[in-house]
């Protein structure tokens, strides 16, 4: 039985849900919800799954000043505990910027939390703090007006810290255990909200990241550079996923300002890399580019040979994983900024709006249900306060959505919004800004 979900799409592989053998079909407001919780703060990070505990992530306050770790017992939703850590770099608490973004990761040891505002810290089941760093004052504050998000990756005694960001950009393995820097690689600055994936080539394990013009693959034991695929165009927001050798870059046409120009447009930059060996080196090639199909803030989905993406509107590509040739495109239920899901039989699309779409896998576009996750004449409410006017209004519509993009301030990106998920047998926890859903 999957009783873990350790980290943002728990992993970001095409078998992150392997161990999930099967999940609600349908579900409502007066169906199959198991519970629903209020949680202090808000937050727009995917809750992560230990054994019988949810542990999510949010901010509090006005200015941001607090960043927020909590628990929840799993069979009930029960709020076992909250911490607290104080923030280093205040910032109004506005649709305009992220908030908790980041998604922690966690293990049978502890859970570790990032937030956009530097804290990085390493707590245990019960919540006792066992190590907390401010990486704002060790490496710099961070300038990105639209804030950070990207989420931590993992192996069995290191979390991957991966910060882009137009005044200082690196990426960082922490010892588990200590706190203590592995490794420290500087990157160039830039823009970008994607997340960094451990994989393996050969017998090497990497860390791969796309980022604004860029894919590369680093060494996980020292951080040195293996391979790097430029000439990208809108890789700012979805994250890659690896099937195998296969490497899934998704890539988005809107806020093209933010993205740095490159040889291919963004619907070419919705590609497929494989992972091979040039000259005894680890290395990448490009297998086919993409045509129509693009993605916004949800990353692509490998899955029995076929690759899902899925706009901010709610436009679902299909496309075969070995040639990218486009097999469908069809509109879902709802926008859609949480990343897909497959399990079974089926494929998960969850829309902000928090109707759930459920598809059969396949090659040809079957809808088998549509889930309402709350009642629209009585939503979830988050008791936050919330600015709608940007700070810098001439920059205009900054990102928006889960996976660490802020939210435009626009109708469209209002309360309440469906970040992300958890999967587990037989039963989801589905995260909004300020509530967790269970759904069994």
């Amino acid at each position: 039985m999957a009783s873990n979900w350790t980290s943002f799409r728990n992993g970001g592989g095409a078998e992150s849900a392997a161990g999930v053998k099967r999940l609600p079909l349908r579900w409502s407001p007066s169906q199959n919800i198991a519970w629903k919780t209020e949680l202090p703060g808000y937050g727009q990070s995917s809750p992560v799954v230990w054994g019988n505990r949810v542990f999510a992530t949010s901010v509090q306050g006005p200015q941001r000043e607090r960043c927020l770790v909590h628990a929840c017992d799993l069979k009930s939703g029960k709020l076992l505990w909250s911490r607290s850590f104080a923030s280093n770099l205040l910032h109004e608490m506005s649709y305009y910027v992220s908030r908790a973004a980041p998604t922690p990761v966690v293990d049978s040891k502890g859970v570790y939390a990032f937030f956009e505002s530097g804290e990085l810290a390493a707590l245990d089941h019960s919540g006792k703090t066992l190590w907390s760093r401010a990486l704002v004052k060790e490496y710099g504050m961070l300038t990105n007006e639209f804030g950070i998000g990207q989420s931590l990756a993992q192996n069995a005694d290191t979390v991957f810290v991966l910060v882009d960001d137009p005044g200082v950009a690196y990426l960082l393995a922490v010892d588990k255990k200590t706190g203590k820097n592995r490794w420290k690689v500087a990157r160039e600055p830039r823009k970008s909200w994607t997340s960094p994936v451990v994989a393996k080539q050969g017998e090497k394990e990497i860390i791969i990241v796309s980022a604004n013009g860029f894919v590369e693959g680093f060494d996980s034991k020292d951080g040195s550079l293996l391979w790097s695929v430029n000439r990208m165009t809108g890789n700012i927001m979805p994250s890659v996923c690896v099937d195998g050798d296969s490497v899934f870059v998704g890539a988005t046409p809107a806020q093209a300002r933010l993205a740095r120009p490159g040889g291919r447009t963004a619907a070419e930059s919705n590609c497929c890399l494989r992972l091979t060996t040039k000259d005894g080196k680890p290395s990448a090639e490009v297998v086919w580019e993409g045509k129509k199909a693009t993605c916004d803030f949800a990353s692509p989905l490998a899955y029995r040979g076929l690759v899902h993406y899925v706009t901010a509107a709610g436009v679902v590509f299909c496309v075969d994983a070995k040639t990218g040739k486009e097999l469908y495109s069809e509109r879902i239920d709802s926008p859609c900024w949480a990343s897909p899901l497959a399990v079974g039989e089926h494929v998960y699309f969850f829309g902000k709006n928090g109707i759930t779409t459920v598809i059969k896998a396949g090659p040809v576009f079957a809808k088998v249900a549509s889930n309402p996750l709350w009642d629209t004449q009585n939503p979830p409410k988050t008791k936050e306060p919330f600015s709608t006017t940007p700070n810098n209004p001439g920059a205009g519509g900054p990102p928006r959505g889960a996976g660490g993009a802020a939210s435009n301030s626009g109708s469209d990106s209002l309360d309440p919004i469906l970040y992300g998920y958890a999967a587990l047998d037989s039963q989801l926890v589905i995260r909004l800004g300020s509530h967790l859903f269970c759904v069994r």
